[in-house]
């Protein structure tokens, strides 16, 4: 009889913890599949975040929410003419994505002459080039008179142009040459400096973050419901189900081995 017993409490104690596996795991798929559906739901957000971050640092608009280190370059502006006289101003400027260094600018003045109706006059015209450099303006100056220069020759053509008339003009005035002067810009990449960002440009560049996170964001999540309307929802839905038909008999079944086992402790 006690063989029996014993093996009746035994198989009762096997059963329990089977019975308590059964229903662990049924808890852990659960579990599972809530964090899975969360992951699926989130991804949008996470994949938007990580490129649009990554695209504003490479852009070098810079972080969000943090005000960036910028790099500041030593930018010069020179201003030349064919008197002999220059000045040079120099300072800092960040490093922008939409940003560059102006062209330079060459301004002609020509010699008083005498039109047909005979008043003097002279033409003044402006030129513009991008990546104009000293050396240019000064070749210019010392290879030949100014007024010899075909200009359109090298600039192709005026990007302003005007004729002034000389009513009461002194002799040294008609005699003077005509003239030149020129204001050339340059950047030093080697000399540079890093300057904290603005709170005001931070602002904007997070202003502008939020905006396109929320319509990229809205654009993968579109994009997963088209290509991918797997949902682990319907899972969980499957297992919930399967829970609340199987949960309840094991736990049954689990609590009348639990008072077998306590009734058979007491007996003992």
């Amino acid at each position: 009889m006690d063989n029996s017993r014993n093996n009746k409490l035994y198989y009762c104690e096997e059963r329990r913890k089977e019975l308590n596996k059964k229903i662990n795991k049924l808890k852990a798929k659960k579990a599972l599949l809530k964090v899975l559906e969360c992951l699926r739901m989130s991804y949008p957000l996470i994949i938007s975040t990580s490129i649009l971050t990554a695209g504003f640092y490479f852009l070098t608009l810079g972080f969000p929410f943090y005000r960036d280190k910028e790099k500041s370059y030593l930018q010069s502006k020179k201003n030349i003419d064919s008197f002999g006289n220059k000045s040079v101003t120099e300072q800092y400027e960040a490093q922008e994505l939409f940003k560059s260094i102006p062209p330079g600018t060459l301004t002609y003045t020509s010699k008083w002459e005498k039109n047909e109706e005979g008043v003097y006059e002279r033409n003044i015209k402006t030129y513009e080039m991008k990546d104009l450099k000293e050396e240019t303006v000064i070749e210019m100056i010392n290879t030949k008179p100014i007024d010899e220069i075909t200009f359109e020759d090298i600039f192709k053509e005026a990007k302003f142009e005007e004729t002034q008339i000389g009513l009461e003009l002194t002799d040294e005035e008609i005699n003077k040459p005509g003239s030149i002067q020129a204001t050339v810009y340059s950047e030093d990449t080697n000399d540079v400096i890093f300057v904290k960002e603005s709170i005001g440009k931070n602002i904007l560049v997070t202003f502008f973050w939020i905006i396109v996170e929320l319509m990229s964001c809205g654009l993968v999540h579109s994009i997963r419901n088209d290509w991918t309307g797997y949902s682990f929802l319907n899972n969980m839905e499957e297992i919930t189900d399967e829970y609340k038909r199987n949960a309840t008999e094991f736990i049954r079944k689990r609590d009348k081995l639990d008072e077998i086992l306590k009734s058979s402790k007491k007996k003992e």
